[in-house]
């Protein structure tokens, strides 16, 4: 059964919570979000980015994602992203824990605390 469609892009990662399931649009580089019980699809960022994200995280409160010019996060309920870094190298993955934020480049493990 499908439960999302119509897509600007291909969706490059995806995340489910308690609540709600998070994906990534290439096309477009947004961050959207659906609730499990149905409704409507909801904008977290309309772009994240020159590439658009490549790979999602999750915490409790934020949706964060890397690519080929920033690490950033944004609420899951919504509002302004915030920036870790900026800039052309080329991020392949995110990760987070407790008290941190990690991204893997081409030739480097960073690691920004507090997240």
């Amino acid at each position: 059964m499908t439960f999302v469609s119509g897509f600007t892009g291909s969706v490059s990662d995806m995340l489910v919570d308690s609540s709600y399931l998070y994906w990534v649009e290439e096309g477009s580089g947004a961050i959207r979000k659906k609730a499990l019980s149905g409704g409507p699809i909801t904008t977290l960022t309309p772009s994240a980015g020159f590439q658009g994200p490549t790979k999602i995280a999750q915490d409790d409160t934020s949706i964060y994602w890397a690519n080929d010019s920033q690490v950033s996060k944004v609420p899951k309920i919504g509002g302004a992203a915030s920036s870790y870094e900026s800039g052309f190298d080329t991020r392949l993955a995110v990760g987070i824990d407790n008290t941190s934020i990690y991204w893997v480049t081409e030739d480097a493990l960073v690691k920004a605390t507090p997240k």
